[in-house]
């Protein structure tokens, strides 16, 4: 395997068939939506944890809670406290607060943190701002409003913001994708204008939220469609524009997972001009969950490993913010981390029910992985602890063909693909794949199901194994390959 070419240099970071998208980011909403699934109600100190795992994944804009819950405003008052103990450890990262457009809880929440902060550390946090765009979901309101009155509720509660010195916003429809592209965008723009009709330079983060609130299938012979979802994309960025909003804003897309499509939709997205996608960790949240990130992270990691190997674009050169990368192989200790933080062991002390559950969690560590967080992280591609059970056909020719030329049959390649980009993520497993530790092979394959002439042939020691130099020489390739595939994501953006 020889040196990887791979395009680097602004123009890399360029989509020339949607305008000012930027690169692709991430916005966590694990502390906030992700423990609406029945995880523990683990302590604020802990809550600053999860929050601190989630900081060293690279991502830059983390959503803590809804500003009306006095729980979630006593995990803002401790960050606000935490995060000013190590300033530059935090200095690119936002936390952003849920808030209905209820004028008197906006009102009293903004005025309790204008006096917690300075004037500078108000650039720490993002106003995500709400209210019901779907016509159902207006319905159910004690007297029913219309779509441009929802639209005034939102652009009038960020006003209140303003007002306070804050000037980061997100804006979300609830329900959005339960009406056309064209009925969403009206909502969108009209808050826009509103907002942007007074000072909009004045504005630093400003980011439209898709809520795919009932994680409907998005793309084709849907009517969320590539060609929709597009024009939804271009109307919302040149409302902005002709508004006089010179900086470009970003766009979001938050998906659930009911179908099992949240990934492929939020994919889809960020094909279609999107910059930025909201979920959660490893899918925690209400129903089925939020999508995964850390799936997302996977498909984007793959789409760069193919960019690389076939010269395959990616994303007609769109890349991954730096940060993201540099952060990419604390991911799996990362989801890990926080799926133990939400155990049985961190339930609060009160709870007699839970107090028995950590009792047996002690005695029997394999108890903890029966958690909802556990399950959830196991559920997806990226946590899923069966991902190198390998079965009959070709894994057992492969390991045989990699134990005599490693060259030509790298391990990585025989336990899927994907076992790659898990390794780029710091899957332990994964990285003994990419180094190809012969008593994996064993573990995942021999003593599995396979049987046939390769696997009697190793058991029997009947296998010519390469040379120690050759097995470096594979390593040396992976090496480079995954260099190559970290630069391809993030080419100098």
């Amino acid at each position: 395997m020889g040196q990887m070419e791979i395009v680097t240099g602004a123009e890399a970071c360029k989509n020339r068939e949607v305008p000012n998208t930027g690169v692709i980011k991430f916005t966590d909403a694990t502390l906030r939506d992700g423990e609406q699934c029945g995880v523990a109600e683990i302590s604020t100190q802990k809550r600053v944890e999860v929050f601190d795992r989630i900081v060293s994944t690279g991502i830059d804009v983390i959503e803590v809670g809804h500003g009306g819950n006095e729980t979630d405003w006593n995990l803002v008052q401790a960050l606000v406290e935490h995060t000013r103990q190590n300033p530059s450890k935090y200095e690119d990262v936002k936390i952003q607060i849920l808030f209905g457009s209820q004028s008197d809880i906006i009102t009293e929440r903004a005025d309790e943190l204008a006096e917690l902060l300075t004037e500078e550390e108000k650039d720490k946090f993002v106003f995500h701002v709400y209210d019901r765009e779907d016509e159902h979901l207006r319905g159910l309101a004690t007297e029913e409003y219309s779509r441009e009155e929802s639209a005034d509720k939102v652009a009038e509660a960020i006003a209140i913001a303003r007002g306070r010195g804050f000037n980061n916003f997100s804006i979300s429809g609830e329900g959005a994708t339960g009406s056309t592209p064209e009925e969403t965008a009206k909502f969108y723009n009209k808050v826009i204008q509103q907002v942007f009709e007074n000072n909009p330079e004045e504005i630093g983060y400003f980011n439209v939220n898709l809520a795919n609130t009932y994680g409907k299938t998005m793309g084709e012979d849907t009517a969320w469609g590539r060609q929709n979802f597009a024009n939804f994309t271009q109307s919302v960025r040149s409302v902005a524009k002709k508004s006089g909003r010179k900086n470009p804003i970003s766009l979001s897309i938050h998906s659930h997972n009911d179908y099992g499509t949240a990934v492929g939709s939020s994919i889809m997205a960020l094909e279609c001009g999107f910059d930025r996608v909201e979920g959660t960790m490893f899918g925690m949240g209400e129903r089925i969950g939020n999508v995964a990130l850390c799936d997302v992270v996977l498909g984007l990691t793959e789409r760069a490993r193919e960019s690389v190997q076939s010269q395959a674009s990616f994303f007609a050169g769109r890349v991954v913010c730096s940060k993201l990368v540099e952060g990419v192989g604390n991911w799996h200790k990362a989801c890990q981390e926080i799926a133990e933080l939400y155990s049985f062991k961190h339930r609060g002390e009160h709870d007699a029910f839970f107090r028995r559950k950590r009792e047996l969690a002690e005695s029997n560590p394999e108890i903890i992985i029966t958690t909802e967080a556990f399950r959830r992280l196991h559920a997806t591609a990226f946590g899923n602890p069966s991902a190198f059970e390998a079965g009959s056909g070709p894994h057992d020719h492969g390991t045989k063909g990699h134990l005599e030329n490693p060259e030509r049959t790298p391990g990585w390649q025989q336990y899927l693909y994907s076992s790659m980009v898990r390794a780029i993520m710091g899957d332990p497993k994964a990285q003994r794949v990419l180094a190809f530790d012969p008593k994996l092979a064993e573990e995942i394959t021999l003593n599995k199901h396979t049987g046939g002439g390769s696997t009697a042939k190793i058991t029997k020691g009947e296998v010519n194994f390469a040379s120690e130099e050759a097995y470096d020489r594979a390593r040396a390739d992976a090496k480079r390959l995954v260099g190559a595939i970290k630069r391809r994501m993030g080419a100098e953006n």
